[in-house]
């Protein structure tokens, strides 16, 4: 069985042993698809303004500010300068081969997933009392009562800690009947309580952010479109090898 260079050449990396072992274990396919990334990116650069960026903004977010605090944090985390900037540029490589990649792919899925793309903000309260949540529906809509404060006193949601609040999130990680509602609803408006599984909900929606195919979002659909397609080909390769090297 005749296999391509750069997968024999990651079967070599590996003693025969240490190769089953990964495929025991379960970590053989992501080891692999992270080898077959970084052959990928090999011949991708990066310009030196954006490179010099990347790592000044992960030294500022590890309050990194001279050369030994970078020093024991390279040996705290057992790095070298060099593996450390390799590291940071990663994703900036991906990102830019993806969209040289799939650049005219990046419209056609953002039609196709522009449901997944929409943004939401609403306020939630959920209670097991139907007539709790009715008085508190009431007390509400009369302006007796704010939202926040009666989803922190009431609400028996994680919401609670966010005074009812959920989101910016994706519409779509919401429960497909409290996505209708949501759909159906005005910025500011508020529903009236309706039973959600074995739960009463009241929410208004607060903010609706429609998508937009932007530099960003293409980037962001062309990386989906590259990993998306990697993993199939990382699968199907990675299984003529095993049948090659291990069940022969």
């Amino acid at each position: 069985m005749e296999i391509k260079h750069d997968v024999l050449e990651f079967y070599n990396l590996f003693s025969p042993k240490g190769f089953s072992f990964l495929n025991e274990i379960g970590i053989l396919p992501s080891v692999f698809q992270q080898y077959l990334i970084d052959k990928r990116i090999a011949m991708v650069e990066i310009e030196k303004d954006l490179a010099d960026k990347a790592l000044k903004d992960f030294l500022d977010g590890k309050s990194i500010q001279n050369k030994q605090q970078l020093d024991q944090y390279l040996s705290s985390t057992h790095q070298t300068l060099e593996s450390l900037q390799k590291s940071i540029l990663r994703p900036l490589l991906i990102a830019k081969h993806a969209v040289k990649l799939y650049s005219k792919n990046a419209h056609e899925r953002f039609i196709s997933n522009r449901a997944e793309l929409e943004t939401v903000v609403y306020s939630l309260i959920r209670t097991k009392s139907r007539s709790l949540a009715l008085e508190l529906f009431l007390q509400i809509e009369e302006s007796e009562s704010s939202f926040s404060d009666l989803a922190a006193k009431y609400s028996e949601g994680n919401e609670r800690t966010t005074l009812g609040v959920v989101g910016p999130s994706p519409m779509s990680k919401a429960h497909p009947s409290l996505i209708k509602v949501l759909r159906s609803s005005e910025e500011g408006e508020l529903r009236r309580p309706f039973q959600l599984e074995g739960w009463w909900i009241i929410v208004r929606l607060e903010t609706y952010i429609k998508p937009v195919f932007n530099d960003e979002v293409c980037a962001l659909l062309c990386r989906d479109l590259f990993l998306e397609n990697l993993r199939k080909e990382s699968a199907s390769l990675l299984n003529e090898l095993i049948m090659d090297k291990i069940k022969k």
